[in-house]
């Protein structure tokens, strides 16, 4: 009986060694695969624990919930423009009262949260004329302007323009550096989970006063389409300008391809 159980171990030692001879891809990948799967447990584990203690998640499903059609589930296209068609019918501020007669302006408010999910800032840069001088887009809130090095912001893009700033240049030649681009339309790293989880945009907008004033280029804005991928520059990755030309010449990464202007867009 010990003969026979020794035989065994031997085999079984034989074949390991074996195995570790002739199959060591095999052992190899079946031990990344062990290791991947840990690290998916522990990925899990860890997301769960994130969710039980601030419930980053469930705002953006609440989110998600308040802008999507009941009726197909999914966030219209044009949602931002009926947005401001349905705002344009609602009582002003400077006209309510609460039930005192007091107006509601007059109120001090408080922010009450949710403080656990931040914003995201998608483009930034400084003046090259003046460091003081700073511009911010946000993903989802606009282009932001500070002239004391970021201690106060003022918005500077118009609130009835597409909000999802995603790529920021300034023109950096000698006479030129008044003029600044910035593109819209995020398609990877939305913060809406599922089929709606990109912000679509509406093409290139331009600044030739350093940043204060935009206007879109209308070579570049979204046709009104039901489609979110109606054009090119729904979705702008990257501008860049080119210092070397004498001409506005402008390159922009978009969801289509990348495009050329020497006229600045026009």
């Amino acid at each position: 009986m010990q003969r026979k159980f020794f035989s065994i171990l031997i085999v079984l030692t034989a074949w390991k060694l074996a195995g570790a001879v002739f199959f060591p891809r095999a052992i190899h990948l079946a031990e990344e695969r062990r290791e991947q799967a840990e690290e998916r447990e522990e990925r899990f584990e860890a997301e769960e624990e994130l969710e039980a203690f601030e419930g980053p998640l469930e705002y953006w499903k609440q989110e998600e919930m308040m802008l999507r059609d009941p009726r197909t589930g999914r966030i219209p296209d044009d949602v931002r423009r009926t947005e401001l068609r349905f705002a344009e019918r609602l009582p002003r501020l400077e006209y309510m009262r609460d039930k005192n007669g007091a107006s509601l302006q007059s109120l001090t408010w408080q922010a009450r949260g949710p403080f656990n999910v931040g914003g995201r800032v998608r483009a930034f840069a400084i003046d090259i004329d003046n460091e003081s001088v700073m511009l911010v887009g946000a993903a989802a809130g606009g282009m932001f302007r500070s002239e004391n090095g970021g201690t106060s912001w003022t918005r500077v893009s118009n609130l009835s323009d597409i909000s999802s700033v995603t790529t920021l240049a300034q023109d950096t030649r000698a006479g030129k550096r008044g003029t600044w681009y910035y593109g819209t339309g995020e398609l990877r790293g939305g913060n809406i989970s599922g089929s709606a989880s990109t912000l679509f945009g509406d093409g290139i907008f331009k600044s030739t006063d350093g940043g204060r004033t935009w206007q879109q280029l209308a070579s570049t804005a979204r046709p009104n389409a039901s489609s979110r991928f109606a054009s090119d520059f729904t979705y702008v990755h990257r501008i860049v300008t080119d210092p070397t030309k004498t001409e506005d010449v402008v390159y922009a990464a978009t969801y289509g391809g990348i495009y050329r202007s020497a006229d600045g867009g026009t």
